[in-house]
């Protein structure tokens, strides 16, 4: 196997502590974050077991690193024992040899390289500065289908199945005012389909759809492309006004903020690695490689689409505004 190989004691080292951090954080996240223990006491040994240690200072960084806060009667010695839990297992898979498996090799080798690059993305790259609070109003006041006008939509969906609709049914289905015409023009068109209903809020939908979503009314049908054979139809069958403030989204508006501009970074940081670097595409990748600059130079001649920016800030902020009731 060809890369970086760890010596027995880095394995023993990395496979310990990506063990440990994994129980433990679930653990504290359920049982709610204990005080730190105090800095004269992090280099004091909190256990033993058979012959390895696992010291106070070990305790802390798990506890540091589940990112809860707050206090609880026990969370401490309950982050230790998640720690002497997975010693002991580890101890037994070193004693398996497992640390000398072609597969647990691969896995270390792959957590250490996500491991440096997360701490020099975070350490060299990205802007620690917290987002302004005029950033966030003026986000909110930017956005009103989000926050102060947005609503709870309960939707008719059908999925059909064909790549494209008839012109006169287009017509028809802007008529169509009821879940039941619709179903009848459907079977009339011959046009296979499964239809459920759904609740979703502003924030679920295709961002850059949403002001067509916001001035819909009761019996409104949107139709929205799927793939190349298929079509979604959304009938708006109720909605209600559910108005977030700005003082319950500033807190989910900031993370979605902070990860945009921390992924426009990220892209841009990489795009400049990537020219300084000598990157030489081997074997099939070359011709893949070919194949995507004859795409890109294709898609940089068209038109500039918003699209796929769109999507991946709709990932960011539904799942932010989802905790928001």
């Amino acid at each position: 196997m060809s890369g970086i190989y760890f010596e027995r004691v880095d394995k023993r080292v990395v496979a310990r502590n990506l063990a440990n951090s994994v129980l433990a954080l679930s653990m504290l996240a359920a049982a709610g974050c204990g005080k730190d223990l105090t800095e004269k006491q992090s280099t004091q040994v909190a256990a033993k077991v058979n012959d390895s240690e696992i010291t106070i200072h070990q305790v802390n960084e798990v506890i540091k690193a589940s990112g809860v806060s707050g206090s609880a009667d026990g969370a401490s010695r309950k982050a230790l024992d998640s720690l002497i839990g997975q010693e002991l297992l580890v101890q037994k898979a070193l004693s398996n040899q497992l640390d000398r498996d072609p597969d647990t090799m691969m896995t270390l080798e792959n957590a250490q390289r996500e491991i440096l690059s997360q701490s020099y993305v975070q350490r060299h790259v990205l802007n620690p500065a917290p987002v302004s609070a005029q950033a966030k109003q003026e986000y909110y006041q930017q956005h009103p289908d989000l926050f102060a006008k947005r609503r709870i939509y309960q939707f008719q969906l059908f999925n059909l199945e064909t790549p494209k609709l008839d012109p006169a049914l287009n017509v028809s289905l802007g008529q169509a005012s009821t879940v039941e015409h619709v179903r009848e023009l459907l079977k009339q068109y011959q046009i296979k389909f499964l239809e459920e209903t759904v609740t979703k809020s502003a924030e679920q939908l295709p961002l850059e759809m949403l002001s067509t979503f916001a001035n819909a009314k009761v019996g409104d049908i949107l139709i929205v492309p799927q793939t190349q054979s298929k079509q979604l139809l959304m009938q708006v069958i109720n909605f209600a006004e559910h108005p977030i403030s700005l003082e319950q989204a500033q807190v989910q508006i900031e993370k979605f903020l902070v990860n945009t501009r921390n992924k426009q970074i990220l892209d841009e940081h990489l795009k400049q690695l990537h020219a300084a670097a000598t990157i030489v595409y081997q074997g099939d990748f070359a011709e893949q490689d070919k194949t995507i600059a004859s795409a890109q130079a294709e898609q940089q001649a068209a038109p500039p689409s918003d699209t796929k920016p769109e999507r991946d800030k709709q990932k960011i902020l539904e799942q932010g505004l989802s905790q928001i009731k």
